[in-house]
């Protein structure tokens, strides 16, 4: 043991030590001399010149900007003349693409740290998960976290926080890829109250699902399907009797979109007639079968285009009864999809869209039918003898014959429509039955005081109003926790679209060969947002520096 010690003292490494400490003495009872001053002067400029560039990284990453983009960023910064931005442009002097990647994963590491302390200090959060694959045909799972800000005092707030790889995608390799997500950031597994999923049965198997095996963990766990997604389903269950219409008014639709876009002279001879008519001259949109309000757009387009060059009249009816209803579906949707949507408010909106349906077309007499719809109705009104009249821009009136088919009259298309009505108010039903879970944080006793101090607000506008306030957390302390806990319920996965929806606008058929981890730093930085003077530029240089060893490089 000696020995070794007596080795040590007769070392290198022991004498540049020793080194060390008398230069630290020497400085601390005499100071720094000019030379040290100027080192430090020079260490400082080039900080300067790295954090400029990184600011030149991060607004490109913002603003979904390839980092390809980054190096003539820095040129046009330095032909501008602007201070602090190195003059070289040699490969160490930070201004090329593979030292910008660095710098944005040194970013995006110093701010998901505050990010995920946020989270963690938060009394509530849940898990808004979804995988999808990216233009690589890679599987990735993406995950949101809805939590309460200033450790459960503030706003809630929907956070991306990773874009995780997957294997198989499998229910097993889901639920091990988030236990060591939350493993790996030190959140507790207790705070977890709700997933909110997209009804894949992968996620929603009663044995094996994900969300089963988190409730065998901790069995108060809610698993939530997606709101919107819900609503989308029960859209495709109105026409269960019917799916030979639904497949007809498709396909003519996508038709009329094929025609059209494939021919500047068709739709040069559309726009011509459309103009005759005075109708808006829009472009035919096309179905696409994964998005929530694209059949509803699309028929509102068709309505306006097929009256003028379109006979049959029980398609007409069609089109123009599909339109007033999927429209009304899709504002619901659009309520659904809203980022801070009160749980409280699902059960009135739904229960508004049913009694709207069905004054409009579940009445008792004929000549009632469709009386409100707002397409409907006015063709209905234009439509006499078979005839349907249009008044083109100098005031004339054209009318063309309506042809209408054996299986193609009134009664039997108001009888159609009735059914695929029907159909719909018993999925909307079907496919809610969890309304009252929402509907329990209705407590009147709180709910009347709330209602008296902030009048015709939600929730969340409440929550704002009251969450400062001391007197409603000294007199309601476990009601103010449960009002806590119902803000972190999540009702829909509409986030996790979105961020796909950024995922492939980052990583397009420019930069499909963009790697997982800077794809994932693209989309925190991107999606996250905040403001440049928000971020602690010397916390995110010491975070670079540290990352690996760095030679100095004067950047003049």
């Amino acid at each position: 043991m000696i020995s070794a010690l007596h080795d040590h003292a007769s070392s290198a490494d022991h004498r540049d030590v020793e080194c060390v400490l008398k230069a630290k003495k020497h400085i601390d009872v005499e100071g720094k001399g000019s030379l040290d001053h100027g080192i430090d002067a020079m260490n400082h400029s080039e900080q300067r010149r790295i954090v400029t560039c990184m600011k030149v990284v991060y607004f490109c990453a913002v603003q979904d900007i390839p980092l390809e983009k980054y190096p003539h960023e820095c040129k046009l910064l330095c032909e501008l003349d602007i201070p602090n931005v190195p003059f070289s442009q040699e490969y160490g002097a930070y201004m090329n693409s593979i030292l910008g990647r660095e710098m944005v994963l040194s970013i995006k590491d110093h701010t998901k740290k505050m990010v995920m302390s946020e989270i963690r200090s938060s009394p509530f959060y849940s898990l808004l998960i979804d995988e999808s694959t990216d233009r690589s045909i890679k599987k990735h799972l993406i995950v949101y976290v809805l939590y309460l800000t200033n450790a459960g005092k503030g706003s809630t707030k929907s956070a991306f926080v990773e874009l995780l790889p997957m294997e198989s995608g499998n229910a097993k390799d889901i639920f091990e890829t988030l236990c060591k997500f939350i493993e790996e950031n030190f959140v507790e597994l207790e705070k977890l109250i709700a997933i909110v999923i997209d009804g894949a049965s992968v996620m929603t198997g009663h044995k094996t699902g994900v969300v089963s095996r988190f409730q065998e963990i901790l069995p108060r766990i809610m698993g939530v399907h997606c709101i919107a997604h819900r609503q989308a389903l029960v859209a495709k269950d109105g026409f269960i009797d019917h799916p030979h219409v639904y497949a007809f008014v498709d396909k003519v639709a996508n038709k009329v979109y094929s025609w059209l876009e494939k021919s500047s002279k068709r739709h040069a001879g559309l726009w011509k007639i459309m103009t005759e008519y005075d109708i808006m001259d829009i472009k035919a949109l096309q179905i696409h079968g994964v998005r929530w309000l694209s059949r509803g757009r699309v028929m509102q387009r068709l309505v306006s285009i097929m009256p003028a060059i379109l006979e049959q009249w029980s398609f007409q009816f069609m089109i123009h009864f599909l339109v007033d209803v999927l429209m009304e579906l899709n504002e619901l949707n659009l309520e659904f999809q809203k980022q801070e949507i009160d749980i409280t408010t699902i059960g009135a909106l739904i229960d508004f869209t049913f009694e709207k349906l069905t004054r409009r077309y579940l009445c008792s007499h004929i000549l009632d039918f469709a009386i409100s719809s707002p397409h409907l109705s006015s063709f209905l009104k234009m439509t006499t003898e078979n005839m349907l009249a249009y008044e083109d821009v100098d005031g004339k009136v054209h009318t063309h014959v309506l042809r209408i088919e054996p299986s193609g009259s009134l009664e039997e298309c108001i009888s159609m429509a009735q059914t695929c009505v029907k159909n719909i108010l018993n999925a909307l039903n079907k496919r809610f039955e969890d309304i009252p879970i929402f509907n329990a944080f209705k407590r009147e006793d709180f709910v009347g005081m709330l209602y008296r101090n902030a009048k015709n607000k939600s929730m969340h506008d409440a929550w704002e109003l009251c969450r400062s306030n001391k007197s409603w957390w000294n007199m309601f302390p476990e009601m103010m926790k449960l009002w806590q806990l119902s803000l972190v319920i999540p009702a829909s996965t509409a986030a996790c679209e979105r961020g796909f929806s950024r995922q492939n606008f980052i990583k397009n058929t420019s930069t499909c060969s963009l790697g997982l981890e800077t794809l994932d730093a693209l989309m925190f930085l991107s999606i996250d947002g905040r403001e440049s003077s928000s971020i602690d530029w010397i916390g995110v240089f010491d975070l670079w520096m540290s990352s690996k060893k760095r030679r100095a490089m004067p950047l003049e």
